[in-house]
């Protein structure tokens, strides 16, 4: 049980790490060409973070299921974060897929369509 929690303990710390350097690394791209400080005007600038938002968002969704996988694999019990049917599988995949082109619309619109495409997937299988 020792080696487990200490196998799980390295692993978030390497997870963590990761999330760490993407984060110092990747977080300058959003923010090229804004002005910084921001100058004070009337006009809202919530859409230029947006990409940002949503890596960030990514990192840590990302970053949790990673470490529950993993706490999974060496034998912790984690009913509630980790999906076991497949449909829990697919509507992961589409959270992350919804995520990543929301990041990606501000430079490609076409990015929107797979984010509307997983937004819908989402929805409708919320409601049926």
């Amino acid at each position: 049980m020792v080696n487990k929690k200490l196998a799980l303990a390295i692993s978030v710390l390497i997870i963590v790490g990761i999330a760490a350097l993407l984060e110092k690394f990747l977080t300058p791209l959003f923010y090229e060409g804004l002005p910084l400080p921001y100058p004070a005007t009337g006009k809202p600038i919530g859409a230029a973070l947006l990409p940002a938002t949503f890596f960030h968002a990514l990192i840590i969704l990302g970053s949790i299921f990673a470490i529950g996988f993993i706490a999974e694999k060496l034998g912790f019990k984690l009913d509630e974060l980790t999906p076991k049917t497949t449909q829990g599988k697919i509507s992961l995949i589409m959270v992350f897929i919804m995520l990543a082109s929301g990041m990606i619309m501000w430079w490609h619109p076409i990015a929107f369509l797979p984010f509307i495409i997983a937004a819908a997937y989402l929805t409708i299988t919320e409601l049926f």
